[in-house]
């Protein structure tokens, strides 16, 4: 993969472990990310489930944002659980000790680790405005008590950031990483009426999760994502779209 200009779209500080994966891969990965992090649209609410989080047996945490949201707020009295290495670190940089962090780095497989302990217990997930269902779904189903509490919200970078993100791409990229339909969609935006096909002859995706790659599809552009979170399986994903995968070392 040496020589490949990669180029991440999500958010600021999202996907590290794997974009470093990609790195030690011989890529360059450069972050542009088409998606900005705000506070949450009610944060009364939120410091009011904060003040009584001593009620939860485990703080579920799946952003480094969700993390930060408990900063100066409050401190974690049940175990803490983070959805992959990131996020653990932030939350321990906050001083806290994280309890589970799951072997592949997705919600589902958050929710299946917490799985296998005490069910019926109270969970708290800590979330952004645009996130999925699927750990509490999944968690309820288990038999764990789940309250949701918006901890931030997301939205689009400006117009005129996300078209130069789109001449940086037609410039140098080989291999776009979309990490969220909202930044699909603002991508869209950016170089309408064109479409995100016609961005560069060539240009390779690939994106975290079935509703990214949803978006993409509706945007007429087809991609892949690693069946499994983690940074092998991410770099191996990447080496297969780009077809060089024997350029990888094993």
């Amino acid at each position: 993969m040496n020589g490949i200009n990669a180029v991440w779209t999500g958010s600021a500080d999202g996907a590290g472990p794997l974009l470093e994966a990609l790195k030690r891969a011989g890529a360059h990965v450069r972050r542009l990310p088409l998606i900005e992090v705000g506070p949450p649209s009610d944060p009364e609410r939120l410091d009011v489930v904060l003040k009584r989080i001593d009620r939860y047996a485990w703080i579920v945490l799946t952003s480094r944002q969700s993390a930060r949201a408990l900063k100066g707020r409050a401190r974690p009295a049940g175990r803490v659980a983070a959805v992959g290495p990131g996020t653990a670190a932030q939350a321990r940089r906050q001083g806290w000790r994280v309890h589970l962090v799951p072997s592949t780095h997705d919600a589902q497989g958050l929710a299946q680790a917490l799985a296998q302990s005490t069910p019926g217990v109270k969970v708290l997930f800590l979330k952004g405005d645009r996130a999925r269902r699927t750990l509490p779904e999944t968690l309820e189903k288990q038999g764990f008590a789940v309250d949701e509490v918006e901890a931030y919200t997301t939205r689009p970078v400006p117009p005129d950031r996300a078209k130069h993100i789109a001449s940086r791409i037609k410039a140098a990229a080989d291999l776009v990483i979309a990490g969220s339909p909202l930044g699909v969609q603002t991508l869209v935006d950016a170089i309408a009426p064109s479409r995100l096909a016609d961005i560069k002859p060539g240009l390779n995706w690939m994106c975290l999760g079935r509703a990214t790659q949803k978006a993409l599809l509706m945007a007429g552009v087809d991609a892949v994502y690693p069946d499994k979170v983690t940074p092998d399986r991410f770099v191996r994903c990447a080496a297969a779209v780009l077809g060089r995968t024997a350029s990888l070392s094993e």
